[in-house]
């Protein structure tokens, strides 16, 4: 379905207008929230037919940092140590839908059984927009592509956008 926006999917997916949604373990919460008692798991959405060689695509999105020139430096590292306690940890994934940076630290929501393996296994690799600068604007021109179905202006767009971004560096 195009045309519709990420609350709108969100609502639609929630209320039954979809079997599968291509989407990311960060809907899950406010999936819920619309729908409570939706029977709702999420699976890694394969990229090849060798079932070994596919891998859950992930990234970590939050992190804690402080100022080096921190006028509260012993204070900024003790929260970002509480931060990083395994007890927050829980209660962040309990209450995002979201996976720790901790090791073996993992979340038990059911919902999650489809792609727990993943992260304890570490057969994980990176969001694709982490491989190319920031900036760029892939996701537009795939949106563009995706209806326009002109797969030459794509690929010339993309090669364009990437060397004017190189020459910035």
């Amino acid at each position: 379905m195009y045309g519709i926006g990420y609350d709108d999917g969100n609502r639609a997916f929630a209320q039954g207008d979809g079997l599968f949604y291509f989407q990311g373990n960060w809907a899950v919460p406010e999936i819920l929230t619309t729908n409570p008692e939706m029977d709702l798991g999420v699976f890694a959405m394969p990229t090849t037919n060798e079932m070994e060689e596919n891998k859950l695509v992930s990234g970590v999105d939050v992190l804690f940092s402080t100022l080096k020139d921190s006028e509260h430096p012993d204070e900024a590292g003790a929260f970002i140590e509480f931060m990083l306690e395994e007890e927050q940890s829980e209660q962040y994934m309990a209450e995002q839908a979201a996976f720790s940076v901790l090791d073996g630290v993992l979340s038990d929501d059911p919902y999650m059984d489809g792609i727990r393996d993943d992260f304890a296994e570490g057969t994980i690799t990176s969001f694709p927009d982490h491989f190319y600068p920031p900036g760029m604007g892939v996701e537009n021109m795939v949106q563009e592509f995706m209806y326009r179905k002109n797969e030459d202006d794509f690929f010339n767009r993309l090669d364009r956008e990437w060397d004017q971004i190189q020459l910035r560096f």
